[in-house]
């Protein structure tokens, strides 16, 4: 990317995108320090991006999983009405809103091949940052259980899964990484060394979703590329790996052994915060409110009245129908389907796609409807698609 710049090959617009796609993963562990800040940069990236694009006197016609976000946002945004907490609702629509109008005008500039790759290269520089922050922060994340979180919020940013669900993304993106072709100055070595630590840094989260995600992730790749036999290799490895690992955790963190906390945590019935009996409470609430849901940011309050805490229902997709009924969900999900049948053949492309599904895996587990783990992979998926179809264009 920096030799890119020099070159003057990356515009200013790639690099905007390159800056906001490098720093969203860092919020999850530094929310504090740079939460509003990365709101702020992402208004000010809209208001530039609006002004180039009223400077270009032309819009791209719109792909169908925009025209779905434009959708989602309006029916979500009309939940609000209907909600008792309405300030949390216009707070969540805000965040929801943001992103959305961020994949608007930014989709709307093309991107050489050199910023596109640039931008999956600021994601993995981004994600070894936040591997080393975990493992700076090992004693806090895997005190009592990998969920010494008390001290903030429940479900707020800085959470063990939030973070190993940006750490699954560049799992994804890393995957793809040609190193014959030494991609981003990666060789072979390099690659693989970075795959356990990114590995290691997801387990050390003790988050089962990140895991689940983790090996879907794996999958979509063999399936996608057709090398199932060379990805059943890759998984026998990365179970001798980490039985190495293990013995060396054991040795290091005795009790609070990352990996022996993990397997605890996948044989309990009901994990900490009993994501089955909120799954069931969200779902006997739908059943009395199933067209229109209770309102955007209600369900907390709604499952507080059965629960000792006023937490989510853990589920993207329930929270969504819970909140902003089943029209809403439909959007949602046609989102998801309409980029989902998109020819996928590049590897921006698969990355991208790898990335979309590691934070759908990660959705099920937890709330990601207003969070960037969800629509950063959703707006490189766009990217993705507005590039295929511009390079069909110019082949016409």
């Amino acid at each position: 990317m920096i030799k890119a710049i020099k070159k003057r090959e990356i515009t200013l617009w790639g690099f905007l995108v390159f800056m906001f796609v490098f720093l969203s993963p860092l919020e999850s562990f530094l929310i504090e320090q740079t939460g509003s800040l990365l709101k702020i940069y992402t208004i000010v990236c809209i208001v530039l991006f609006s002004v180039k694009i009223l400077m270009m006197g032309k819009v791209k016609r719109l792909i169908p999983a925009q025209t779905s976000l434009l959708l989602f946002v309006f029916i979500t945004g009309l939940s609000v009405f209907w909600s008792p907490h309405m300030s949390r609702g216009m707070d969540i629509l805000f965040s929801i809103g943001l992103q959305v109008v961020f994949i608007m005008v930014v989709s709307q500039i093309n991107y050489t091949e050199t910023e596109t790759h640039g931008f999956l290269q600021g994601y993995i520089l981004s994600t070894i940052v936040l591997s080393l922050l975990v493992f700076a922060n090992a004693e806090m994340l895997l005190a009592e259980g990998g969920r010494a979180t008390a001290s903030v919020p429940a479900g707020s940013d800085i959470d063990p899964n939030n973070i190993a669900a940006y750490i699954v993304g560049g799992f994804a993106v890393l995957l793809n990484v040609d190193t014959s072709k030494k991609q981003f100055g990666f060789e072979k070595p390099a690659k693989v060394v970075l795959q356990i630590v990114f590995l290691i840094a997801i387990f050390m989260t003790i988050s089962r979703g990140a895991f689940v995600a983790v090996f879907a992730v794996i999958m979509y790749n063999a399936f996608s590329k057709g090398k199932l036999k060379r990805t059943i290799f890759f998984i026998v490895t990365i179970i001798i790996v980490f039985a190495v690992v293990y013995g060396l955790s054991q040795y290091i963190f005795g009790s609070n052994n990352p990996m022996l906390l993990l397997i605890n945590r996948f044989l309990e019935d009901e994990s900490g915060s009993g994501r089955l009996r909120l799954w069931e409470i969200s779902i006997d609430a739908i059943v009395n409110k199933p067209i229109l849901g209770y309102g955007l940011g209600e369900s907390p309050y709604i499952i507080g009245k059965k629960q000792l805490n006023n937490i989510g229902s853990h589920n993207t997709f329930i929270t969504i129908w819970f909140e902003s009924g089943i029209f809403a969900l439909i959007s949602f999900i046609t989102i998801i389907v309409s980029l989902w049948k998109t020819k996928k053949t590049s590897r921006f492309d698969l990355s991208s796609y790898g990335f979309l599904l590691g934070a759908l895996t990660i959705s099920f587990f937890i709330d990601t409807y207003n969070k960037k783990i969800l629509w950063l992979p959703i707006l490189l998926c766009v990217l993705a698609t507005m590039s295929n179809r511009q390079k069909i264009a110019d082949r016409k």
